[in-house]
C-alpha cells in the first residue's frame, strides 16, 4: 500500500476524539425521547384530548366579567326604565347583566316598582341590595278623561255621527282596538244608534270612555233628514223608514211565511224594515216565537209593540244537525259567532257527538243564555235534512 493511501485512512488523535464525541451525541439524541418518558410520566392521547375539552368548557362557562377590566363602581339615583348602558356600567354591573336588563325592557316591559329590578336573574343579590336605595322609578302621569294622542301628533277632536264613523276617527278618541272592532261589527250587521245611551250596547266599552266621547256624539233626528234622501235599500239608516206611509187597514201576518210586501202592510213597517226582518228570519232558519221579531237590527220596540197583536206563527224554524255540520255552517247562524262555532267543533271532535242538549251544556265556553236561544234550532241525530 502506498504512503498516500496510508495517510488517507490515518486519524490523528484530535480527529479520533471528535469522531467519538459526535457518535455519542447522535446516540444521545435518539435516546432522549425514551429518557423523557422514563423521567416525566405522561398521559395518553385520549387523556390529553379530555383535558383540552375541559379547559375549553371552563373558559366558555367562565363569566364575561372575569375577562373585563374591573370598573370602579359609583352610586347615584337612576331609573332602570331609562338608564343607558354607560349608566349601568358606572353602577358596577356586568355586561351580561346589562344585556339582560335591556332584553327585559324590550320584551317584558317596564319596571313598575323598585322590587321588580330583582327579576333580573343575572343580577347578583349583593348588587341588588347595593342598588335598591338608589332606584327611583318615575311615575307615569295618567290623566283621566284625556285623549291619548299619537306621539308627536296633535289630535283635533270633533263631533261625529256614531252610525257613520271610520276606524281612524275612533282611534283618535283613545278607544281600545277590541272596542273599535265591536263597534264597526255592530254597524256592519245593521245595528244603529238612535241615542247616545245605545253606545253602551258595545261590548267592552267602559263607562269612563263612554262619558269621555259622549259630548262629541251627534245623532241626527228624523226631522233633520231631507225627504229626497230617503230610499228603500237595506242599508238605509233606521230613521229613514219613517218616510214610508203605511196603509190605512191592518192585516195579520204569518212571521215565518210573509213576504217583504206582506210585511209592509203593517203600520210602521216600510221597505227597509221589511227587508231586514225577512233577512234576519232567513238567517235564523225561521222564528220559533213572535218575540224574536223584536231582535231585528234597528227595529224600534215601539214599532214592534204596535205590530205584535197582528203577528201569527204557524210553523217552527228549520233545525241544524249539530253532529253533522261544520263550523262554516254554524257561523252563518246569527246567534253563533265564529269563536263559539270553532269551540263546538273542537269539543265534538274530542268528546264525540252530542247526544242531547245536556251534552252541549258541558261546553263551558257557551253561556246558558246562548244554549237556551239555540235549543229550538238544534237537532242531535246524525242526519242533516237541510
Amino acid at each position: 500500500m502506498s504512503n498516500k493511501q496510508t495517510n488517507f485512512w490515518y486519524y490523528t488523535r484530535k480527529e479520533r476524539h471528535a469522531t467519538i464525541l459526535l457518535m455519542a451525541l447522535v446516540v444521545l439524541v435518539f435516546l432522549l425521547p425514551a429518557l423523557y418518558r422514563l423521567m416525566v410520566p405522561t398521559t395518553s392521547s385520549k387523556d390529553q384530548v379530555t383535558l383540552l375539552l375541559e379547559a375549553i368548557s371552563q373558559f366558555e362557562q367562565a363569566p364575561l366579567d372575569s375577562l373585563q377590566t374591573p370598573v370602579q363602581a359609583s352610586l347615584f339615583n337612576f331609573d332602570p326604565n331609562t338608564a343607558t348602558r354607560s349608566d349601568f356600567l358606572a353602577l358596577g354591573l356586568s355586561t351580561r347583566c346589562i344585556n339582560t336588563i335591556i332584553k327585559y325592557r324590550n320584551k317584558v316591559g317596564t319596571f313598575k316598582q323598585a322590587s321588580d329590578f330583582s327579576k333580573i336573574y343575572t343580577l347578583p343579590k349583593s348588587d341588588y341590595q347595593r342598588l335598591l336605595p338608589f332606584i327611583k322609578i318615575a311615575k307615569r302621569t295618567t290623566q283621566k278623561n284625556k285623549i291619548r294622542p299619537e306621539a308627536n301628533k296633535e289630535v283635533v277632536l270633533h263631533t261625529f255621527n256614531p252610525n257613520h264613523v271610520e276606524r281612524s276617527a275612533l282611534k283618535q278618541f283613545g278607544l281600545p282596538d277590541q272596542v273599535i272592532r265591536n263597534w264597526l261589527r255592530y254597524l256592519e250587521k245593521g245595528g244603529q244608534f238612535q241615542r247616545a245611551e245605545d253606545l253602551q250596547k258595545i261590548y267592552g266599552l267602559r263607562e269612563d270612555d263612554f262619558n269621555r266621547i259622549r259630548p262629541y256624539l251627534s245623532i241626527p233626528t228624523p226631522e233633520k233628514i231631507p225627504q229626497e234622501e230617503f230610499n228603500d235599500s237595506l242599508d238605509a239608516p233606521i230613521t229613514r223608514a219613517i218616510a214610508y206611509q203605511a196603509p190605512k187597514t191592518q192585516v195579520r201576518v204569518d212571521i215565518n211565511h210573509a213576504t217583504v210586501e206582506e210585511w209592509q202592510q203593517l203600520y210602521g213597517i216600510g221597505p227597509s224594515y221589511s227587508q231586514r226582518i225577512v233577512k234576519f228570519r232567513d238567517k235564523l232558519g225561521g222564528f220559533h216565537r213572535i218575540a224574536q221579531v223584536a231582535e231585528t237590527f234597528g227595529l224600534p220596540d215601539s214599532t214592534f209593540q204596535k205590530i205584535k197583536p197582528y203577528l201569527d206563527i204557524t210553523t217552527g224554524p228549520e233545525t241544524i244537525a249539530i253532529n253533522v255540520v261544520d263550523a262554516t255552517v254554524l257561523q252563518q247562524h246569527p246567534y253563533i259567532r265564529w269563536k263559539e262555532a270553532n269551540i263546538i267543533m273542537a269539543y265534538r271532535k274530542e268528546h264525540g257527538p252530542f247526544a242531547s242538549l245536556d251534552d252541549l251544556k258541558k261546553v263551558r265556553a257557551l253561556s246558558a243564555d246562548l244554549i237556551l236561544k239555540l235549543s229550538p234550532y238544534l237537532k242531535f241525530d246524525y242526519h242533516n235534512d237541510q
